[in-house]
């Protein structure tokens, strides 16, 4: 199960005023936009200078640094990691960026991955190298937990039919089409080390190492009407492009090879991408200089602009598109295929798949280098990133010592549904009719179950599933007949059949004798429940690690004592949980913890998720009122609250619960930050016959004290003066002895959340006064 999350980045008129809205999120996660304003040149002049590989930078005659713009933001800590965090930082704030950190916090919650897909508006935003996007730990788009990859804000549907929704119902046989092209007038590039390396990792490796058996063809040099004849007769649902491809009008264009004098035949996108969309590819994979290079110009893409082969393929509703954003060498390349082909066997999505070869890359040359952020990678957004649909596990092999290795074993569960129920084996018992004798056929059967009801002490290991030899034949395959032979190294290798209680052919009921009757009625319910048992083991497939698993999503049992040492995200997903179920008091708590430990932006997501009904509980206007206060504390741009919005939210809970002492304790810090001086002592008054306790009353008894304190400087009369300023110090000492650590100095009373700099300030003075 993964968690979606869609934002779109679109601009407002001709400025650099864009609009950034979600529009696909989980059924918890509030919908966000914000108009922001984007330094679009800067970042672009960044990325020029970024992307661009050392060594075709050396080679390349208009220096960059000559540039004034280049001077404007030259910093010798430029990197990936500062461009991807100003990125996030700018794209991520205000409604989205809360409706990000709920998502965040559901999906770690429910031990779920968080797919993040973007769709940009214009050439301009989508040259922006988006998948350095760094959230100040590491790029999301090297993470597992989150998935990161691109859509178009205009999805087609689909170029394929949808899958079916059962995995046992789904091919497990991946084929791909490999085509390398390398035109004798063009640069020799390592296109058949590329075919070796591919063809080694997928056969090389044993086949309790992948969920999905791999039939990989590559096309060696071929021109148009060999590619088409390839494509329209193999059934492929990966098509993977390596040689050389380029921009243009129509789509980009790849090159291929003429088979007459080996020049350059060329292929356009446009082409190339009806032709992927006709014969059902699911994934295309183009591994060549600039295959999703935008550019900057705005006619890129535009009737009479350049396009590239990303950009075609996608028009046509390939559900995945993977291409390069810049040029990229021919060891990182063969290094990207090997790692992105090993995770997609291995059943990983492809989004997942790219992340983990992404890591592989980072690894391999370094967070610095900027091949890792190279590929770019465009989902449709109603592709789940299966090319043949979700995996199920292959049968473990099993050594002698009983081990399962290779696989995980089959689980028990509840995702297969029970044959019968006691009440229904009870009914066929009930309709059996019992004659006085067997026939011979009946009777071995009979005999046959029975010898086998007392062979099974426990159930045997499931048998080694066939091991698919790879084929020792030349790397370079010619198209296929129209209607190929299937051979065993074609075929996709099947589940094995139950083998617990082979029954020679299926029976007709006949009646029994009466004296069979108990021994029959045994067998039947033991055939039965053996039946409903292999049925759970051997139907019920166990979900891929393609994410962290899901053991339970439905709500743990809540104990508020625990949230003050759990981790800020859990408490938010509980919040929001919580809320989401209408649980008020729980979602309460956990905002209120939230509150405690500064997670201003987590608890305005949690609260996101109360429902409209709930929004005018007094609890809930009172957590907005809190919200709304220490918000209004802070320097953040983003919440321009103020302590008259918390005093709003406030008097709305005090009028719909007037007994409340907390709820008129904080009221009253708000009416005396307002300098209403009268309310303020009149509202904490009311408060004090409330109050349970003597240590809860200190805040309250202590507001006194601060009113009493500038009463006697405010009025006119000295003996009121004098009074009002004995009165204050007299509350003062009570506070004192109630409460001396949280109230004998300023830092003292800087953790509580009530007090603010003026209030902290007026109690400094009042500590100084003398009886």
């Amino acid at each position: 199960m993964t968690q979606e999350f869609h934002i779109s980045i679109v601009p407002i008129g001709e400025t650099n005023r864009y609009r950034v809205r979600t529009e696909r999120v989980g059924p918890d996660v509030p919908l966000a936009e914000e108009s922001i304003d984007l330094p679009l040149e800067s970042w672009l002049t960044q990325a020029r200078y970024l992307m661009k590989d050392p060594v075709v930078g050396v080679l390349d005659t208009p220096s960059l640094q000559e540039s004034d713009r280049w001077q404007e933001w030259q910093s010798p800590t430029l990197d990936l990691a500062s461009l991807g965090r100003e990125l996030y930082d700018t794209v991520f704030r205000g409604s989205v960026r809360d409706a990000w950190i709920a998502a965040q916090a559901i999906a770690q919650h429910r031990r779920e991955a968080l797919r993040l897909r973007l769709a940009l508006s214009g050439s301009r935003l989508s040259s922006l190298p988006w998948e350095v996007l760094h959230d100040g730990h590491r790029p999301l788009a090297t993470r597992t937990e989150i998935v990161f990859s691109r859509y178009q804000p205009t999805d087609k549907r689909l170029s394929v039919p949808d899958l079916p929704g059962s995995p046992a119902q789904q091919p497990q046989l991946l084929r791909i089409l490999m085509a390398i092209a390398a035109p004798s007038d063009r640069q020799s590039l390592k296109l058949h080390q590329e075919a070796e390396e591919l063809q080694r990792e997928l056969h090389g490796r044993s086949e309790a190492e992948g969920l999905w058996d791999i039939d990989l063809t590559v096309l060696e040099h071929p021109d148009r009407a060999r590619l088409a004849q390839a494509l329209e007769q193999g059934r492929y649902q990966v098509f993977h492009y390596a040689g050389h491809s380029h921009s243009g009008p129509d789509g980009g264009a790849i090159d291929l090879v003429n088979q007459q004098h080996g020049l350059t035949e060329v292929l356009t996108g446009n082409e190339l991408a009806g032709l992927l969309a006709n014969n059902g590819i699911q994934i295309a994979v183009f591994n060549s200089c600039r295959g999703a290079y935008a550019g900057e110009s705005e006619k890129l893409g535009e009737p009479g602009g350049e396009r590239n082969l990303a950009e075609a393929s996608i028009e046509q509703g390939i559900p995945a598109v993977l291409a390069m954003a810049e040029r990229i060498p021919d060891e990182v390349a063969l290094r990207l295929t090997q790692l992105f082909y090993r995770n997609l066997k291995l059943g990983n999505a492809v989004d997942l798949s790219l992340s983990r070869a992404r890591q592989g890359l980072m690894v391999t040359y370094g967070s610095k280098q900027l091949y890792w952020a190279l590929p770019i990678l465009y989902l449709h957004s109603k592709f789940a990133g299966y090319p043949i649909g979700r995996p199920i596990d292959r049968p473990a092999s099993v050594p002698a010592n009983g081990n399962a290795i290779g696989s995980r074993m089959p689980r028990f569960g509840t995702s297969a549904p029970m044959l019968f129920d006691e009440e229904e084996v009870e009914g066929l018992l009930d309709e059996i009719e019992y004659p006085d004798t067997l026939d011979d056929d009946d009777a071995a059967f009979d005999r046959e179950v029975r010898q086998t009801l007392d062979t099974l002490g426990s159930f045997p290991p499931p048998e080694p599933s066939p091991v698919r030899e790879t084929p020792s034949t030349p790397l370079v395959a010619n198209p296929p007949p129209p209607n190929p032979p299937q051979s065993p190294e074609s075929k996709p290798i099947e589940s094995p059949k139950p083998n617990l209680l082979q029954t020679p052919r299926r029976r007709r009921w006949k009646p029994l004798s009466k004296e069979w009757l108990l021994p029959g009625s045994l067998v039947a319910v033991a055939a039965i429940s053996l039946g409903v048992l292999f049925y759970r083991i051997a139907f019920s497939p166990a979900e891929p690690e393609v994410f962290p698993p899901v053991t339970d999503v439905r709500p743990q049992p809540f104990d508020p004592d625990r949230l003050p040492e759990m981790e800020t995200s859990e408490v938010t997903a509980i919040a929001i949980e919580r809320f989401s179920r209408q649980e008020i008091e729980a979602g309460t708590l956990a905002v209120e913890a939230l509150l405690d430990r500064g997670a201003l932006q987590q608890a305005k997501a949690a609260l996101e998720a109360v429902s409209q009904r709930d929004e005018t509980h007094p609890d809930i206007e009172f957590l907005q009122g809190r919200l709304a206060w220490q918000f209004a504390q802070t320097d953040n741009p983003d919440y321009r609250t103020s302590t008259d919005d918390a005093r709003r939210y406030w008097e709305n809970a005090h009028k719909k619960m007037p007994d409340s002492w907390r709820y008129r304790e904080a009221l009253g810090f708000a009416y005396y930050e307002e300098n209403k001086l009268d309310l303020a002592y009149q509202t904490w008054q009311q408060a004090l016959p409330l109050v349970g306790t003597e240590a809860d009353s200190a805040n309250i008894r202590a507001g006194l004290a601060l009113v009493l304190m500038k009463k006697s400087v405010q009025t006119r009369s000295p003996a009121n003066a004098q009074k009002f300023q004995q009165d204050a110090i007299a509350q003062r000492q009570n506070v004192l002895t109630t409460a001396p650590v949280s109230f004998s100095s300023a830092n003292a009373l800087s953790p509580n959340w009530l007090w603010t700099e003026t209030a902290i300030r007026d109690w400094q003075t009042l500590l100084q006064l003398q009886p």
